[in-house]
């Protein structure tokens, strides 16, 4: 019995003594943190900086001398508004990273590390601008064609309408009820943007016919 109570109290007191010891500790490992100086901005720049870009490069699977943008030439014009899209991506987050630390967008300087990026960058909208300018631009129609198409769009108009027309009297007499929500035109989805589509057309057609 009295081992059992013995036992007991130095039990007792080895877990005091641990959970005072283990609480010390959590409040000598709190104390270092809040007196650690805050990061220098000039010190992140130099060493974290160029890691970021390092970073971002591996992403983006580019090497240096890609950033020149000389292989630009052989990318489409899809592949070079994805790519402009990544980058820009990356450029953000590096702010963003910066600005998380120190509070502030970084300055011009700041964002020195990311350079060879910022120059793929620029390779990047200036190719497609390049590519923009270098589509063909539509052929201008003939007034007789203009004429014929206008023909054709006012035909293809009014078989549309017919059909719209038809359904909705359909619908209000199935239902008893006008078509009120989008779900109600599913059966006809297609003929309604199609009649939408010829009525811009037309009307193009008809302003530009008019202007000339």
């Amino acid at each position: 019995m009295e081992y059992d109570i013995l036992n007991e109290i130095l039990t007792g007191t080895v877990s005091s003594l641990f959970r005072g010891k283990c609480k010390e500790i959590e409040e000598q490992m709190r104390a270092s943190l809040t007196s650690l100086p805050p990061p220098n901005s000039s010190d992140w720049v130099r060493v974290e900086g160029k890691q970021k870009l390092e970073q971002s490069l591996r992403k983006l699977k580019l090497d240096y001398t890609a950033t020149n943008g000389r292989d630009l030439g052989n990318k489409s014009y899809e592949d070079l508004v994805a790519e402009k899209k990544k980058v820009k991506n990356e450029l953000k987050n590096y702010d963003n990273n910066f600005k998380n630390l120190f509070g502030r967008v970084p300055k011009r300087e700041e964002k020195e590390p990311m350079r060879p990026l910022y120059v793929y960058y620029k390779k990047l909208k200036l190719s497609l601008s390049r590519r923009a300018n270098e589509k063909p631009q539509p052929k201008r129609m003939t007034k007789e064609e203009t004429a014929r198409r206008v023909e054709e769009l006012r035909k293809e108009r009014s078989e549309l309408k017919a059909v719209l027309h038809n359904f909705q009297l359909e619908f209000s007499q199935t239902n008893h009820r006008r078509i009120r929500y989008h779900k109600d035109i599913s059966p006809v989805e297609n003929e309604y943007k199609r009649y939408k589509e010829v009525k811009t057309e037309l009307a193009k057609l008809e302003s530009a016919d008019q202007k000339s």
